[in-house]
């Protein structure tokens, strides 16, 4: 199910959580962090069908957005991406 994708040492934790939250700073764009915060705290407020409609919403959405664009890009190109800073909800 994914629930659990790693198990750490307690003094393993910190260095990895930091780690991560780079990883996410870096190769995340701004705008898909924040449609993920959205979805994640109306999710907390909604049954489950409401949920799976709103994740489409925004996937679609998303896949309209000139991040994924240039995430594809980068991707493709194995180069690191560079995202616009502006949220797009």
């Amino acid at each position: 199910m994914g629930l659990i994708n790693k198990t750490l040492a307690a003094d393993e934790l910190l260095p990895y959580t930091y780690e991560y939250a780079g990883r996410l700073a870096t190769e995340i764009a701004p705008s898909s962090l924040a449609s993920t915060k959205v979805q994640l705290y109306w999710d907390l407020h909604t049954d489950a069908a409401s949920s799976v409609e709103d994740a489409g919403r925004r996937l679609v959405a998303m896949m309209r957005n000139a991040d994924f664009a240039e995430g594809v890009a980068a991707l493709t190109e194995k180069r690191p991406p560079a995202f616009g800073s502006g949220p797009e909800t």
